[in-house]
């Protein structure tokens, strides 16, 4: 089961940044609005994964799964900054850190790792807007 659970967070990690990159750049790019509401409802999936794949008998296991894959996430969202000087992909990048759920102290760890990707990324309104989303998001009581 465990090893299962290992291949789907392994797909679904790579399927992540390929979906937002195929839809954020190049050939296949659209529009920001667009972009947006694909991604949320795309986003939605990082909790049912697990729901799917595991019974009700496992929630603690499912959670430490989510967990994970949230983690895993922020990681590559936060190095995508680094790859690009391209204001929209900023916004883009910045858009989907802002739908995870931050549960844990390691996905904020993570985000806060990763400072140094966006630091210089931070004078874009949009980009300071969503990072300020994050901030509240962890900030509320749960």
């Amino acid at each position: 089961m465990v090893r299962c659970i290992s291949c789907v967070s392994s797909v679904t990690n790579y399927s992540w940044d390929t979906v937002i990159s195929h839809l954020s750049t190049g050939d296949h790019a659209v529009d920001e609005e667009k972009f947006q509401s694909t991604l949320t409802y795309i986003f939605k999936f990082i909790e049912k994964v697990g729901i799917c794949l595991l019974s009700p008998y496992f929630a603690d296991f499912i959670a430490l799964f989510q967990e994970k894959q949230a983690e895993s996430i922020v990681e590559k969202l936060c190095q995508r900054f680094r790859l690009t000087e391209d204001p929209r992909q900023w916004r883009d990048i910045a858009f989907c850190l802002s739908l995870l759920p931050y549960k844990s102290e390691r996905s904020v760890k993570k985000l806060s790792e990763g400072l140094q990707f966006y630091r210089d990324k931070l004078h874009e309104p949009k980009v300071f807007e969503r990072f300020t989303e994050i901030l509240q998001k962890v900030r509320a009581p749960p």
